[in-house]
């Protein structure tokens, strides 16, 4: 019994090691905006306490060969690791830059938990970054461009800019901020949007090859009959190589929905 409890009490302290190694916290005050980019693997984004930058990864850390020759010096080109999760977290006046390695490295899960208010900039433009981009509760601007990633957001305000090349883009807002236009870009993917039913905005949808369906009342709108399982209860206000533009709840802020080859489905809530 007493050697049950021995091996419990072993695991139960690696366990607990392995959670204090897997995440990195620090305090930075005063930054305006967080630069994020060449991340492997799948990247989830929130909101932390204030000045906390905190970073949460499955990715076990790895100990990088040393250069004997370069103790003491920095590397002039690429990222160095200086959170033990194979990420670089640089502060330079009021923002901070988070990135992966500059060599290649294998995908992870990472958490990034960013202080209230600060401005967000994602870019996963490139065949090292992660399929997944998602983003949860941030109250503030959001710029984030994939290539073949997926965006996935909830809880958020804007304005956004979100471009993606061939990955989905879905989520929902809590609101659509009114200080700067809002634009959500998929060349190849589908978009997914919904927004509270009292929004105001002016609205451009737009699908090349694609089909666009729309829960709001949108003036000017030709709805057409709904084919498609996946839009459920919205109308169809275009068919194949159609655009539409008006306002809901009288004009507020511009907003464009915008793919070449994927639906567009725009929803209330």
């Amino acid at each position: 019994m007493k050697h049950t409890i021995i091996v419990i009490i072993a695991f139960w302290l690696a366990w607990q090691t392995g959670l204090s190694q897997n995440q990195y916290e620090t305090e930075i005050p005063n930054i305006r905006k967080v630069l994020i980019e060449r991340i492997p693997g799948t990247l989830l984004i929130q909101q932390s306490k204030e000045n906390i930058f905190r970073i949460e990864s499955d990715k076990e850390p790895q100990m990088e060969l040393q250069d004997e020759r370069a103790r003491g010096l920095k590397p002039v080109t690429g990222n160095y690791d200086n959170t033990g999760l194979g990420l670089a977290l640089i502060q330079s006046g009021s923002n901070v830059t988070i990135s992966g390695p500059s060599r290649l490295d294998s995908d992870g899960n990472y958490t990034l938990f960013l202080p209230p208010d600060v401005e967000v900039s994602v870019d996963f433009a490139n065949p090292f970054s992660g399929e997944l981009v998602e983003i949860r509760g941030i109250k503030n601007s959001l710029e984030v461009k994939t290539l073949s990633g997926d965006i996935k957001f909830s809880n958020i305000t804007g304005p956004t800019v979100f471009h993606s090349i061939s990955g989905d883009i879905e989520g929902s807002f809590s609101a659509l901020s009114q200080e700067a236009p809002s634009s959500i870009i998929s060349i190849s993917g589908l978009i997914d949007v919904a927004m509270p039913t009292n929004t105001s905005a002016e609205v451009k949808l737009m699908s090349v090859s694609g089909k666009i369906y729309s829960g709001f009342e949108i003036e000017k709108e030709n709805a057409q009959k709904n084919k498609d399982p996946r839009a459920g209860d919205l109308s169809q206000i275009s068919g194949i190589g159609q655009k539409t533009s008006g306002k809901i709840n009288g004009g507020g802020t511009s907003l464009i929905l915008q793919s070449i080859s994927g639906n567009i489905y725009f929803r209330n809530k």
